[in-house]
Order: C-alpha cells, then structure tokens, then sequence
C-alpha cells in the first residue's frame, strides 16, 4: 500500500509539473506572439510614418510676390496694363495646394483719334464724327487659385496654376468726341465744330486664368520665378456714359479683360 502511494505521489507531482510546464510554455508563447505584434504594428507605423513624411511638404506656406504686364485681347479701350500681385499658397501636399490671390493693375486707354467716314449731308455740306479715349483705370483682381508644383531638376520646379479673380474696376477713363461740319465745295472748309467730353464708367468683372511658373532656388527657402499665362472673361460688363439731360447711354463694345500677360518675381516657403 505504501508503494503504491508512493508511486502514486510521485505520478501526481509529474503530472502537476507537467501541468505547469504546458502553462509556462502557453504564457512564452502567448507574449511572443504580443510582441511580435508590437514589432509589426510599429513597423507598420513605420512605413506609413516614412511614405507620409515623402508626400508631406516641407513648409505649410508659401508667399509669391510678382510684378506683371498684360497685353488686352481686346484694344478698343485699353492698349496695354501692367501691375503687381501677391499670392499666399497651402501646401496641402508637397506637390498641390490652394492660394488666395491678390494684385492691383492699371490699365491705360488706347489714346488714338478714331475718325468715322464723312457723312454727305447734300448741298455741298458733310458731317465728320471723331472720338478718342483717354485716361487709365484702376482694377483690383481678388480670388484663389489651384495650384502644382512639379521637380525638373535640382532646386528647378514647375508651377502650374488655376484660378478665378472677381475684378474692381475704378476708372478714370473719358471720352472725347468731336463733331465738324465742313464744306466739301471749298476744299472741305470747316463750318462749324463742337467738342464734347465724358466720364466712362466701367462696372467690376469676373475672369479665369491659367498659368505656369519656372521657379529656381536661390538660397534655401527662397525662390526666383519667371512666367505667364491667360486670361479670360467669365463675365463681361458694357461701360457707360452720362449724357448732358442725365440719360445713361451704353457704348459700343463691351469690356473685356482678357489677354496674355508675363510675370516675375520672388516666393519665400515658411
């Protein structure tokens, strides 16, 4: 009886430190595989870390300070306008980002005499009606813009931009208009002659532009661009005049804004 207690004994005591080995063995393994886990999920926040840091832009912000000289589609009115602008660009990603835009311009009228046909008024007697605008206006284009921004070589990008610009329109511009009436019998002699002078009022517009920039990097930061684009009308307004009994009178042709300009200026990333 002794024996078999003994032999008893000694097969619960295997089995218990068998008990415990198999628990022991189960709690290794249970962390190994916590941190084999760890280590994958740090490493997976690794590689996410580091494809985010190469897509990431170094700065958030960018500033762009530009002068620039326009030349009109459309000279009726104006033959040439130049100016100046500021744009401060989001960097949403390193290679896109969004801008709000801003510029003052001035725009000067085409200051030529246009002179109509002479019209035969019979008995001898012809009328002649010329004109000529004068003066400048003031435009303040406001808006924002999309834009991307593309590595040719070292220090060297690509900029590509997309936006719209609502446009204050202050004019200064008048309109000259000369009458005459001559006599053709006697070498066109003038008779009579009236001259007449009016304020042009211009309403604000509303255009789209596109345009790209070659951007160089002078010292860090700090950039060195040159470019240019188009730009044209999404709303068109037709200038007025006040005549002397108070009538409001539309001329001829349409304000237009549209045209080819060139720029260049500076940018700073911070």
């Amino acid at each position: 009886m002794r024996k078999a207690y003994e032999i008893a004994t000694v097969i619960g005591l295997s089995l218990g430190l068998v008990g415990s080995a198999a628990s022991f063995g189960e709690k290794t393994n249970a962390i190994d595989k916590v941190e084999k886990s760890d280590k994958t999920v740090k490493t997976e926040k690794s590689v996410q870390g580091a494809k985010l840091a190469k897509t990431a832009p170094a700065s958030k912000f960018e500033l762009k300070v530009d002068g620039d000289y326009l030349f009109p589609g459309e000279d009726f009115y104006f033959d040439k306008a130049y100016g100046a602008s500021a744009k401060l660009i989001y960097w949403l990603h390193k290679n896109f980002g969004l801008a709000l835009a801003a510029g003052v311009q001035k725009w000067d009228a085409k200051d030529e005499l246009r002179v109509d046909p002479a019209e035969d008024w019979g008995s001898g007697f012809a009328f002649i009606y010329g004109e000529k605008y004068s003066g400048d206006a003031k435009m303040f284009p406001l808006g924002g813009s999309v834009v991307a921004k593309f590595e040719l070589a070292k220090k060297l990008n690509l900029s590509l931009e997309g936006g719209l610009r609502y446009v204050m329109i202050s004019s200064d511009v008048s309109l000259e208009t000369m009458g005459a009436l001559v006599d053709t019998w006697y070498d066109n002699e003038i008779v009579d002659s009236v001259k007449l002078d009016y304020d042009v009022d211009m309403d604000n517009g509303f255009i789209g532009l596109l345009a790209a920039d070659l951007d160089y990097e002078i010292v860090r930061n700090t950039s060195l661009f040159v470019g240019g684009g188009y730009q044209i009308d999404i709303s068109k307004s037709t200038p007025t005049i006040t005549l002397r009994n108070g009538e409001n009178v539309d001329l001829e042709e349409d304000n237009a804004l549209k045209g080819f300009f060139v720029r260049a200026g500076a940018a700073y990333l911070f």
